[in-house]
C-alpha cells in the first residue's frame, strides 16, 4: 500500500479575471521506505505539491491520498 498517492492532481489559483494553473494533472505514488526528491524549475509547482501532501492546501481536482 502506498503511504502517499497523488492521482491526476490539479491546482488552479485565481489571478484577477484569469486563472493560473500551478499543477496540471500530476500523478505518483510513494511507497513505505522510498526516498524521493521533487525537482524542477522555479514556478513548476513543487511547493504547491508539498503543501497538498502536507494538507496545507487542497487540490482543485484529482485526489491526494495519505495511507489510503
Amino acid at each position: 500500500m502506498s503511504i502517499i498517492e497523488l492521482a491526476e492532481v490539479r491546482k488552479t489559483y485565481p489571478l484577477g479575471k484569469t486563472e493560473v494553473q500551478a499543477v496540471k494533472g500530476v500523478s505518483f505514488r510513494i511507497e513505505r521506505g522510498d526516498f524521493i526528491s521533487i525537482a524542477g524549475p522555479s514556478g513548476s509547482g513543487k511547493t504547491t505539491i508539498l503543501n497538498m501532501i502536507g494538507l496545507v492546501d487542497r487540490p482543485s481536482g484529482g485526489e491526494v491520498l495519505i495511507e489510503g
